[in-house]
């Protein structure tokens, strides 16, 4: 069992080729069930400890869209923060070089 190029040994492997698909390696079932367990593990470490809550949530956002998308669509959603979120406050900027032409 040799090396390839990469340096990853065939004993390594976690998918062949069979056809067009790719299928596990009997390493790869073998370390299946460690590698649930540590991506479950990163996955809870990474996670924010408690739901986001919109109606305690203090900040401000800045949005950068064409005018036009801003001037038909802002309104509505400044609405629609406003009623979720009470606390924050958006800015919406048009896009550099969006100007409408007149």
């Amino acid at each position: 069992m040799g090396d390839d190029a990469s340096g990853v040994g065939k004993a390594d492997e976690i998918l062949v080729r069979t056809g067009r698909t790719m299928v596990p390696t009997p390493h790869a079932m073998k370390i299946r069930a460690q590698v649930h367990d540590l991506v479950h593990q990163a996955k809870q470490l990474l996670s924010p400890e408690r739901e986001l809550d919109l109606a305690t949530l203090s900040r401000t956002f800045t949005l950068r869209w064409h005018d036009a998308l801003a001037t038909a669509c802002g309104p509505a959603l400044l609405a629609a923060v406003h009623r979720q979120a009470p606390g924050v406050r958006l800015r919406l900027m048009a896009e550099p070089g969006s100007e409408t032409p007149s």
